[in-house]
């Protein structure tokens, strides 16, 4: 039980680390919405459009990194059970 636990621990920090770097490793807070520069077709004139789009921040790896360091206190909550030595009498 301890070892799968170890393992969700470490799945979970390197995939939220993982999903932060793939889409774009963002050094600042979430954002629900990006500008996007596009240039108008008649004016030739820079226009920004927001689009509603999440990106994740630099707190999606600092979740997965507390989430998997709790996780991981937690494991050592379970004893691990030890073989019973037969007696000698």
């Amino acid at each position: 039980m301890r070892c799968l636990l170890r393992f969700v621990c470490l799945l979970l920090v390197l995939s939220t680390a993982g999903w932060w770097v793939s889409a774009g490793a963002r050094a600042g807070w979430w954002q629900t919405r990006v500008g996007v520069e596009r240039t108008d077709e008649f004016t030739g004139l820079s226009v920004i459009e927001w689009q509603d789009r999440f990106v994740p921040g630099v707190e999606t790896p600092l979740l997965g990194l507390l989430l998997g360091g709790a996780l991981f206190g937690a494991t050592f909550l379970f004893r691990r059970k030890l073989p019973i030595q037969p007696s000698s009498s």
